[in-house]
């Protein structure tokens, strides 16, 4: 395969996961908000199941018979990417629960513009004055769908600023976790949500809520769309680089509007679509930044 056919493959599999990721969202909310199931609950079921659906992947990832020891060395480079995950799942889910997806889904955006700021302080990796510039606007994005000053301010919204930044230190701790670890795409994804539901366990049966059979049958579809979606995550990265994909993940504002709309009969204000397409603009500027400073090393 030639270059640029792998890397339109790996486009074409980003755009694809971000069509799969935001149904996750979507069975989060209506197991949430309309079968009353705890958001911590939820959050771990998506995790624990997708755990369970990428086993047959990532089982070899655990040393289960060379002792606790040695599985213990395995999980160890992938703790504070599964803490991060799980953050991020528990505070979107708590977000999006009386919060239409788009906007809660455009703070979660704000993950690449942190790891622009963040990443020459924790990882050595070059200063941008550009893209410092750009996160300035996306933090512009973030006020104008916030509206904190607005009377119809909703608290629980800012739950999603929280999940993107968590979403963003997952980003920083898998660049540092690549270093210290190897494996395929089943390995990385597997390792990342293991670990995250290990970590979420104890809160999720805080406020344990029984499910019916026919919430199984929605965390049983969620899981397995997670399991799904982040493995196809994992693979577009392996076809083309990871600034050359980033651009695509925006298209999930698509899928997640899509049924918003159809599901919750919710859309976005005009001023709260402003506000999430300065955000999107100011990350897929990044994203062309980071993809051109590659392209001249």
């Amino acid at each position: 395969m030639t270059s640029s056919r792998r890397v339109l493959w790996g486009m074409a599999l980003m755009t694809l996961a971000m069509q799969i990721v935001p149904i996750t969202d979507a069975i989060a909310k209506l197991l949430t908000a309309n079968s009353g199931l705890g958001v911590a609950q939820v959050a771990w079921a998506r995790l624990a199941v997708g755990t369970l659906f990428l086993l047959p992947l990532g089982a070899s990832s655990l040393p289960l018979r060379s002792g606790k020891r040695a599985v213990w060395h395995a999980l160890r480079p992938h703790w504070l990417r599964g803490t991060c995950w799980a953050g991020a799942s528990l505070f979107f889910f708590a977000a999006i629960k009386d919060n239409p997806l788009p906007n809660a889904l455009a703070l979660i955006f704000i993950a690449p513009l942190f790891v622009t700021i963040t990443a020459p302080l924790l990882l050595g990796e070059a200063f941008s004055f550009r893209c410092v510039a750009a996160s300035a606007v996306g933090f512009i994005g973030v006020l104008i769908v916030l509206r904190p000053a607005a009377d119809d301010f909703s608290p629980a919204l800012s739950l999603a600023l929280v999940a993107g930044l968590c979403y963003g230190g997952y980003i920083i701790a898998t660049r540092y976790a690549q270093s210290r670890s190897a494996g395929g795409d089943g390995h990385t994804a597997f390792m990342a949500m293991l670990t995250a539901a290990i970590i979420s366990t104890p809160l999720a049966f805080l406020d344990w809520q029984a499910p019916t059979a026919g919430d199984w049958l929605l965390i049983i579809t969620m899981g397995g769309l997670s399991a799904l979606g982040h493995f196809t995550i994992a693979k577009s990265c392996k076809y083309a680089g990871a600034s050359q994909v980033a651009p695509f993940h925006y298209t999930e504002i698509i899928g997640a509007s899509t049924l918003s709309w159809w599901l919750f009969n919710e859309l976005p204000t005009a001023n709260t679509t402003v506000g999430i397409m300065l955000i999107i603009a100011a990350g897929i500027y990044v994203s062309l930044i980071q993809q051109q400073e590659n392209l001249s090393h």
